[in-house]
Parts: C-alpha cells; structure tokens; sequence
C-alpha cells in the first residue's frame, strides 16, 4: 500500500506528460499568428542580449527566460519556442493531477481532467496562463488542506513569482489568496498563527525577488509602469474589449466562423465562468463540504475563478474565455461523480475540437529553419505577405532593422529573424502624441528601409485602423516613404520603400 501511495505522484506526472504531447502533436505545426509571434521575437531579443520591458515591449520576463535555453537549442527556431511552453504546461498540470488525487478524486477522474485540461490549454502560446492557474490552484488548496510553515511558504512563493509570468496573474493570485485564507481561517481550517503569516510573507517576499532584480535594470521599471499600469489606466482595460458573450446576446464578431452550436455553448460557458466560483464560494460559507479534504480545492478554485474571471471579460474571445476556463473545470472533476465527468468532459472536448482543425500544409508554409535538414514546418496567416518581406529584406545588412511591420506584424520579425525598428512592435492600441513621436523618432534612426502597414479594420473597428490610432506616424511614412506598388498582399496592407532624398517623396506626393 506505501509503495502505491509513493508510485501516485509519478502516476499524474506521466499522465500529464501524455495528455501533453497528445494536444502538442496535434497543434505542433498549427499557423503562426501574431500574438505567438510576438511571443518569439522577444525570445529572440533575449537570446540576443536584450531585456523584456526595457528594450522592447513584451510580456513579464519570466516566460522569456523559461523559453530561452530550448529555443537556444532549438537554433532560435519557433519549434523551441513551442517546445519549453508545453514542458512548463506539463509540469504545472501534473502537480495538479497530484493535488487533485490528494483531495480525493478517483483515478478516472483523474485521468479525464488530464485530457480536458490539456485540450483547453489554448491557445497554444498561452500555455503559462495555463499553467499558472494550476499552479496557483494547487499551492492554495494545498495550504488549505495541510496548513503549515512548507504550504505557507510555497503558496506566498507562487504568487511572488507568478509576477515575473504575469502582472495580471500575480493580481488574480494574490486577491485569490486573501479571499482563500480569509475564508479559511474564518471557519478554522488554517489557524491565523504568527508563523503561517510570516512563513506567507517570506515565501511572497522571495517569489518577487527576480522581479526586483529586474526593476534595477534601467528603463526597466519606467517601461513597466508605462504598460503595465498608466496606460491600461489611461485605456480602461489591457485589451481590446469586445461586447460581451451573455447568452442572450448575439455573439461578439471574434465568434464569426464558429459554429452556432459551439457559439451558444461559449456563450453559456462564459455565464458559467461568472456564476459557478461565486456559488461554490456561498456554498462553503454556508457548510458546504465542511469536514472533507475537498474543501480546500472547492475554496481556492471558487477564491481563484472569481478573479480570472476578469481575464475572460476583457477580451471575451473563445481564446480567453479557454484562458479563464481552469477553474470551473477543477470544480467539476472535484465536485460531479465519474458518469457525469465523462459526459461533461466530451462536451468540453467536442467545444474545443475546432481548434484542432488544421489544415494541410500550403505553398507559403514555413520550414523550421534554424534546424538542419529540419521537417518541421508550419503555417503563416499571409505567405504573400511574408514572401513580400523576404524578398524587400533579401540583400539588406544583417544585425540592424530592415523592416518596419505594424501593427499586429511582430511574428514578421520573428520569421525573418531581424530586429525591429521601435520599441512597440503590437502597437495595435490608439497611441498618445508623445508616444507616436517616440515612434517617429525611433524609425528615424534606426535607418530602416522599408515598412508594411496593414490599415485593416481591428475587430471591424474603424477607429482601430493604423491611420487613426498612429496618424502622426502614418503621416511620417508618407512624408519620408513612397509607396511600393505591387501584388495585392490583403488585409489592407501598404508597402512602403524610404527615400533616398526629401525631395524624392515630394516628387511623388
């Protein structure tokens, strides 16, 4: 019996480590898209020296760093990129298998939650927002369950740390967490002990240490507040908000293209999301529960799902509504017996499946070229569009920028392998004076070339076009630029060569 109390942990660890390479395989070659490929040029940027925040915009270092050594190995190369965020997926779902098994659920359970957790771990590039909620999830239910010194320690060391992954997850980690203790030692379940608090303390105290590293980097933490707190303030939000997804709504334009089967079920799954944390919550305070390991998980999935919530709704896509999705799921396989699990976990599978629709291979696909003799292929949204970039950047010096993509082009960089010419390469939010003459400044001297702009309308938004949320820019490239008349490359793209002379572009004007 010791024995097979000792073999469980390895048990949920190869459990998720097959769910894992069952949803990568099936994905591996899936297209790039923008938000990944902002994701890999700033790997690139790392790899080259140069620090998240300070040298060019990014997401928190931490995913940078993770990513970093397999993509050095990988030869700088998408598939590396690819590779370290499944592998931190991995690891953070198999402590949660391991934390959910300790609660109590049964081995088909157990086995069900690997495959539908991994198959909502989408979109793929998010795998640490992913893997965050679990391990956040975990440190909470387990300080629950077994509070002491270690738990302490471990549950304030995950949100310290979650803040070099994610501002915005140390915000719903740490708000989670107060909820979760409060509730907790209200009804006894952890002591309010001078040592769990201070245990609770060093543990958050040396998570963030990494992140205060950072801030003594210059520029670092000036880049930071800018975009992490002044302007999400300034805007109201860090995404584009698109209406939300109530049921009795019609469904936002991100959910074009889905079936009205699915649409109405993301539709329910978003009300769920928003309902289900605050019902359980209710539910504990008034017994629910009371006496079974199983509090502890049902508290800080309730604690927890109340605040992510907010992740769900700022954007409100089928991509952040998956995000947000972690919570509601452990409920579920911690709260329904096995029959109902399987069947709600084939809804979920059948819900996600779409995502996983990949189609062959076209002429513009992209080999893995940092590989040698490498198969790995994948996909890009416009291969005419990158073809375009190839040939404008082919003969153009190495090592300084030739192109300047925007807004929503950052995986250009990445394909290409070359720098960028501004610091904002997702600049896709309407920019202040200050900022767009940064910009100016920026392109100025870096002595880039060419530049391809798409004046697309972002979520059919008119005031979403480059022309109105960059127009000093925009104003710049065709005073200083002329335009490349060529083959129709879509999306309302404009290619732009630099002039050799001033007046060469009032020539043209």
């Amino acid at each position: 019996m010791e024995g097979a109390l000792m073999a469980e942990p390895w048990i949920c660890m190869v459990l998720a480590l097959v769910a894992v390479v069952a949803t990568f395989g099936l994905r591996a070659r899936a297209a790039l898209g923008a938000d990944e490929g902002y994701l890999w040029f700033g790997v690139q940027q790392l790899l080259k020296g140069r620090l998240p925040h300070r040298d060019f915009k990014s997401y928190e270092p931490g995913r940078y760093l993770w990513s970093a050594p397999l993509t050095w190995l990988f030869g700088g190369r998408l598939l590396g990129v690819r590779v370290s965020s499944h592998l931190f997926f991995a690891l953070a779902l198999g402590l949660a298998l391991i934390c959910l098994r300790d609660l109590g659920t049964a081995w088909p359970g157990v086995i069900l939650a690997a495959g539908v957790l991994a198959a909502w771990s989408h979109p793929q590039h998010k795998q640490y927002e992913h893997g965050w909620l679990l391990l956040i999830w975990s440190a909470f239910a387990l300080l629950v369950k077994t509070p002491d010194v270690s738990t302490a320690f471990q549950a304030g060391l995950v949100v310290g740390v979650a803040l070099f992954f994610g501002f915005n997850l140390a915000l719903y980690a740490s708000a989670a967490l107060f909820v979760t203790v409060t509730v907790a030692a209200w009804f006894g379940l952890v002591p309010l002990e001078r040592n769990l608090s201070m245990a609770l303390l060093l543990g958050s105290v040396v998570g963030i240490l990494p992140f205060v590293l950072m801030l003594f980097s210059a520029g670092f933490a000036r880049h930071f507040v800018e975009r992490r707190i002044t302007s999400v303030l300034a805007r109201g939000g860090a995404n584009l908000s698109l209406p939300r997804p109530w049921p009795w709504r019609l469904a936002n334009p991100a959910f074009q293209g889905v079936s009205s089967a699915r649409r109405s079920a993301f539709q329910w799954l978003f009300l769920i999301q928003l309902l289900l944390p605050i019902g359980v919550l209710v539910a504990i305070v008034a017994g629910a529960w009371r006496g079974h390991p199983v509090v502890a998980g049902m508290l800080s999935a309730a604690s927890l799902g109340i605040f992510v919530f907010h992740h769900a709704a700022s954007r409100a896509d089928a991509s952040h509504i998956a995000q947000a999705a972690t919570p509601v799921m452990l409920i579920t396989f911690m709260y329904f017996p096995v029959a109902m699990q399987l069947l709600l976990s084939l809804m979920l599978l059948w819900l996600i499946a779409p995502f996983y629709r990949h189609r062959p291979h076209r002429a513009g696909s992209r080999p893995d070229a940092g590989l040698a003799g490498s198969r790995y292929r994948y996909d890009v949204g416009n291969p005419a569009l990158l073809a375009e970039a190839v040939r404008l950047c082919t003969g153009q010096p190495e090592g300084v920028p030739c192109l300047f993509a925007a807004p929503s082009l950052p995986w250009l960089y990445a394909v290409l392998g070359r720098d960028a010419p501004v610091y904002d390469t997702f600049c896709v939010h309407p920019a202040p004076a200050h900022l767009q003459e940064q910009m100016i400044g920026q392109l100025r001297a870096s002595g880039a070339v060419f530049a391809m702009i798409s004046n697309a309308r972002l979520d059919g938004r008119d005031d979403l076009r480059f022309t109105n949320t960059h127009p000093m820019v925009w104003s710049y490239l065709n005073q200083h630029f002329h335009r490349v008349v060529g083959h129709d490359l879509g999306n309302d793209i404009h290619v732009f060569r630099k002039c050799a002379q001033t007046i060469e572009c009032q020539g043209l004007a």
